[in-house]
C-alpha cells in the first residue's frame, strides 16, 4: 500500500511540471513597443452626404457553343471477322455437368454431351499467371462425359476453365465455375 502511494505522489508531481511547463512562456526575442502619442491621431469628421449603395447591374452570359454531333457510325468492312472455332466440335452442345475435390488437393471437371465424345482432351484452368494443365478421360461406364482432373488452382473464388482437343489450339469448350471451400476446411464441431 505504502508503494503505491509513493508512485501515486510521483506520478501527479511528473503531471503537475508537465502542465506548468506548458502554461509558461518564454519570449523569444524582445518586442519593440510602439508608442503613439494622442497628437499623431486625427479624427475624421461626419459628412451629411451619404454613401452611394451600389445597384444591381445586368451582365451578359455567354451564350452556349453548340457541340457538334459526331457519334461514332457502324461502317460495313468487305469481310466480316470471324473468331477462330473448332471446325467439327464434337463438344459443341456440351453442357456443365459437376465439379468435386479428389484427394491431394485436386480438383475435378466434367461436361455431358449428348452423344458419346470421342477423342483425347485436356484442360487449362486459371488465370494468367496461375494456370494448370487438367489431364481428360472418357470413362467407358459413362462414354457422354468428359472429366477433367487437375491441382487446385483456386478455392473460395471463380475459375475459368477451357477445355481443347489434343493437339489444336482452339478451344472445344469453355466455362466458369465457382470453386467453395472443401468440406474439410470447415471447423466441425464434436458432440459430447
Amino acid at each position: 500500500m505504502r508503494k503505491f502511494r509513493s508512485y501515486a505522489a510521483i506520478r501527479i508531481f511528473v503531471i503537475s511540471l508537465f502542465i506548468i511547463a506548458g502554461c509558461s512562456v518564454i519570449p523569444t526575442k524582445p518586442q519593440q513597443q510602439i508608442v503613439i502619442s494622442p497628437s499623431a491621431t486625427r479624427i475624421i469628421p461626419p459628412t451629411t452626404t451619404p454613401s452611394p449603395i451600389p445597384s444591381p447591374t445586368n451582365t451578359s452570359m455567354p451564350s452556349p457553343t453548340p457541340v457538334p454531333n459526331t457519334f461514332p457510325t457502324l461502317t460495313p468492312t468487305k469481310e466480316p471477322t470471324l473468331l477462330p472455332t473448332l471446325s467439327n466440335n464434337e463438344l459443341a452442345n456440351a453442357q456443365f455437368f459437376s465439379y468435386g475435390f479428389l484427394d491431394n488437393w485436386r480438383f475435378f471437371v466434367s461436361i455431358r454431351n449428348d452423344k458419346p465424345i470421342e477423342g483425347e482432351y485436356y484442360a487449362i484452368i486459371g488465370e494468367k499467371y496461375r494456370l494448370k494443365l487438367y489431364k481428360c478421360e472418357v470413362f467407358p461406364a459413362y462414354p457422354n462425359r468428359l472429366v477433367c482432373s487437375g491441382q487446385l488452382t483456386k478455392i473460395d473464388d471463380w475459375v475459368d476453365f477451357t477445355i481443347y482437343p489434343v493437339g489444336s489450339e482452339l478451344p472445344a469448350y469453355q466455362g466458369r465455375i465457382s470453386v467453395p471451400l472443401p468440406y474439410d476446411v470447415y471447423p466441425m464441431s464434436s458432440s459430447n
